[in-house]
């Protein structure tokens, strides 16, 4: 499976950043209802972000990830709920999700991710989630930096695992 380019990406991030909140919204309910399981968990984890700036960052970032997996052309079957519930659980079994809090969760987040293969994509969600040294992103609070982390995580290993059972685990 070749990564995604990381031309892909930044069409998708361009697209989600210049949408309104209606369409946002629209988009978010559409990417939820394609994976309900993942989509009920998200929709309970962003409930708990505090700062509206974050949230929106978030999103905006659950809508690039699931775009840029479309590049594959392949519709997923829906991920069933005791897969998202057996990668969640590894994740928390190894002190990987939820226990380091606000930014440090960030290093659990690269480590998890790096067996994907999909570089571009790593460091674009790295990017969005920490900012860059003259604009850091800032979080009202450690639980905010932690879920947005903790959705990109689930999100990237769901949908990687998924696609590489519909094309191969070959990255070119």
């Amino acid at each position: 499976m070749e990564a995604i380019p990381k031309e892909v990406i930044e069409i998708a991030d361009d697209f989600f950043s210049h949408a309104s909140d209606e369409e946002i919204d629209k988009m978010l309910l559409v990417y939820f209802k394609e994976q309900q399981y993942i989509g009920a968990q998200c929709h309970i984890w962003l409930q708990t972000i505090t700062n509206k700036n974050n949230l929106k960052n978030i999103v905006n970032l659950y809508l690039v990830i699931y775009r840029s997996y479309k590049y594959y052309g392949i519709k997923l079957p829906e991920i069933s709920l005791e897969t998202f519930r057996t990668t969640y659980q590894n994740l928390i079994q190894e002190n990987k999700i939820h226990i380091n809090i606000g930014l440090s969760s960030l290093n659990s987040f690269i480590e998890d991710t790096k067996i994907t293969h999909q570089n571009d994509l790593i460091n674009h969600v790295i990017l969005k989630l920490h900012g860059s040294k003259d604009e850091p992103v800032k979080y009202q609070t450690p639980n905010d930096a932690t879920i947005s982390i903790a959705i990109a995580t689930i999100l990237i290993l769901l949908l990687n695992n998924e696609m590489k059972k519909h094309i191969g685990d070959e990255i070119n």
